[in-house]
């Protein structure tokens, strides 16, 4: 069962990243970071569910992409 404490936080990260502009929105990285270092250090999930966490959020977000892409040239 992959972490999706993991995921949400990265998917988090990854909005903030793409809607913020500024030099700061990068310190966002640190709400995945941490939050599969909790998760790890409390037993709740191993290091591979963060990481198959993190694969189905890559996933998710490239076909999302792509959606969009194909969505926005039909117009």
């Amino acid at each position: 069962m992959p972490s999706m404490h993991v995921g949400w936080a990265l998917l988090i990260a990854m909005g903030v990243i793409a809607i913020f502009k500024t030099r700061w929105r990068w310190l966002v990285l640190l709400h995945p970071i941490i939050t599969t270092a909790v998760v790890v250090v409390t037993a709740n999930h191993y290091w591979t569910d963060a990481f198959i966490a993190a694969v189905l959020v890559g996933i998710a977000w490239a076909a999302q992409s792509l959606r969009l892409q194909r969505t926005l040239s039909w117009v």
